[in-house]
């Protein structure tokens, strides 16, 4: 902060030597302090108020000379315009092009329903004339099969029992087969089923399969013609009469001859190798006859411990199980 010092006054001594009796310039701070007024307080004039502006200046409107509109009457409706009048109509001309399109619709969907349900009905082959034109069983005792058949309780665990696919049609389906031969018995046929016994890898390990005959007649001819084309097979490839491969079938000994017979029952057994697509395979087949009723054992396997039947692991006593449940069924079942 600066040290403020009163100019000098013309006419006086000289400001370095002071007057007699004058007093010296006395040294005040920066700012200095306002000396209290002096006489009455005079108020500041009061500024008068700026007149108005002039109001502008235009002409007034012209009076409107249309007389307002009546309102309508109650109850009327007030008058459309054009545009209101031409989007009612193109309205009512899109719902009614809707209402048609809905309708083309419904009629389309039954009309694709119905070909569609004609298109995925299962095409079959036409069957032999003298063969029944439904594969449903009309057999009275055709419920007789489920005891002959291997099952579950049959198999040791980590194996499954499963129906063959086709294995309830006995109009198709094919039970003989050895040599690819062609048997006539195939048409007496009147209720069939055959079950797989599968491993845990979906190997097949057993099968069985049981078929009923219109008569005991019809049974005892099927056991007849296996052993005629057996008996007659070429040696060479022999094409199939049902769509299955070519095969070559060589027939071995009869392996059943030490085993024993169940009451009543007819067998005949048969072991055999098949060559077919470059792969042989030995196996052996089990047909059993009683009645109208013709159980058939499929071992994969000629030789060594088969899968486990009610704990029994060779052929003939895994045979000698199925021949006592034909030999149990009930007569009317199977005459």
């Amino acid at each position: 902060m600066g040290v403020y010092e009163d100019p000098p006054i013309p006419g006086l001594a000289d400001p370095g030597e002071p007057a007699a009796g004058a007093t010296p310039p006395t040294t005040v701070s920066w700012p200095p302090v306002a000396a209290p007024p002096v006489g009455p307080a005079v108020e500041p004039p009061v500024a008068e108020p700026s007149p108005p502006p002039p109001a502008p200046s235009y002409a007034a409107p012209p009076p409107d000379t249309n007389p307002p509109l009546a309102p309508p009457p109650f109850g009327t409706p007030p008058p459309r315009s054009r545009h209101q009048a031409r989007l009612t109509f193109v309205f009512v001309v899109v719902a009614l092009v809707a209402g048609f399109g809905v309708t083309t619709l419904i009629l389309n969907a039954t009309d694709s329903t119905k070909k569609n349900a004609a298109s995925t009905t299962p095409s079959t082959a036409a069957p032999a004339p003298t063969a029944p034109s439904t594969t449903v069983p009309t057999d009275p005792h055709a419920s007789a099969l489920s005891q002959l058949i291997v099952n579950q309780a049959d198999v040791p665990l980590g194996y499954r029992v499963q129906l063959q696919p086709g294995g309830s049609d006995f109009v198709r389906g094919t039970t003989l087969d050895l040599c690819n031969g062609t048997y006539k018995s195939e048409r007496s046929r009147t209720a069939r089923r055959q079950v797989v016994v599968l491993d845990a890898q979906g190997n097949q390990m057993f099968s069985t399969e049981a078929v009923l005959y219109k008569t005991p007649h019809a049974a005892a001819q099927a056991l007849k013609e296996l052993r005629a084309v057996v008996a007659k097979c070429p040696n060479g490839p022999v094409t199939s009469p049902v769509g299955e491969p070519t095969a070559v079938t060589t027939f071995f000994g009869a392996p059943d001859t030490a085993w024993p017979h169940a009451a009543g029952v007819t067998r005949a057994a048969f072991d055999f190798n098949v060559t077919s697509q470059g792969t042989t395979v030995r196996s052996t087949a089990v047909y059993l006859w009683r009645g109208r009723a013709l159980l058939a054992l499929y071992f994969p396997s000629s030789q060594g411990d088969q899968v486990a039947i009610q704990d029994q692991t060779t052929i003939p006593k895994i045979d000698a199980i199925f021949e006592t449940r034909l030999s149990a069924l009930p007569v009317v079942d199977v005459k």
